[in-house]
């Protein structure tokens, strides 16, 4: 039985729907899997809180069981990136594809600019590991007020339907699921850092679980997927297990 694909008209949140279903296993291998689709999401989550969907744009979930193991969510936000930015690549053109680029942990941006979104779960059971990777994506749309910080895919390339993006998702996803569980983790980590927006030696901050913004320049991606930064005033470089990256101005 290979995976299982189920398609909702209108979902609150892909990723919750996805773990009900493979709660239940009715007609579903566990541990091959289901993709959940919905054509409209209304409570979608993001790591800082609500992912805002707007019709055009895709909502999906992958779920299984693996056995039991301690993978960290951080290298799971890596591999749904990688495939998810080749996917998108895929679409573009060549000029395009030059400017999108990962940002760490689990964003996609084109121009600079925020196009898709990633959300990793892990629910340890009695005996497995319940694995929930959801994706959004801006195929059609994006928030106007956000128009700074935000963009979508159809400003770029040729039209975007999210029927075709999943399409090419689900396959970049099958190459790169099957290297994770080859527990080929260098090559995962190379690809990563080879598709980041943002370059060794870059200036950022990072906000989230260590009070004030952490300031300094990114050093390189872990095996396990955490950040390293150089921090200034610090002999080695620090690791970041999570938080929201940005980039940081440069004092003259």
């Amino acid at each position: 039985m290979g995976h299982r694909l189920v398609v909702l008209g209108q979902s609150d949140s892909t990723n919750l729907d996805a773990r009900r279903l493979l709660d239940l296993s009715e007609g579903i291998d566990p541990k091959a899997g289901l993709w959940v689709v919905a054509l409209r999401q209304t409570q979608g989550r993001g790591r800082g809180g609500r992912w805002i969907d707007l019709d055009g744009n895709l909502a999906v979930t992958f779920a299984c069981h693996t056995p039991k193991t301690r993978t960290p969510l951080p290298l799971l936000s890596l591999l749904a990136g990688i495939a998810l930015h080749d996917a998108v690549a895929s679409c573009l053109d060549e000029k395009s594809r030059a400017d999108l680029g990962l940002k760490w942990p689990n964003d996609l941006l084109l121009a600079g600019r925020k196009c898709a979104g990633i959300l990793c779960e892990c629910h340890h059971l009695d005996d497995v590991t319940c694995l929930v990777i959801g994706w959004g994506v801006n195929c059609a749309a994006h928030p106007p007020e956000l128009k700074d910080e935000a963009c979508d895919l159809s400003r770029w390339g040729r039209a975007l339907e999210p029927e075709a993006l999943f399409e090419r998702l689900t396959r970049a996803w099958s190459r790169w699921y099957a290297t994770f569980r080859r527990a080929d983790v260098s090559s995962i980590r190379k690809a990563w850092l080879a598709r980041t927006a943002y370059r060794a030696g870059t200036h950022v901050a990072v906000e989230g679980g260590h009070g004030a913004p952490l300031y300094g320049q990114i050093d390189t991606i872990g095996d396990d997927g955490a950040l390293w930064l150089r921090v200034p005033g610090r002999g080695v470089p620090y690791r970041v297990a999570s938080g929201s990256l940005r980039l940081a101005e440069v004092s003259a």
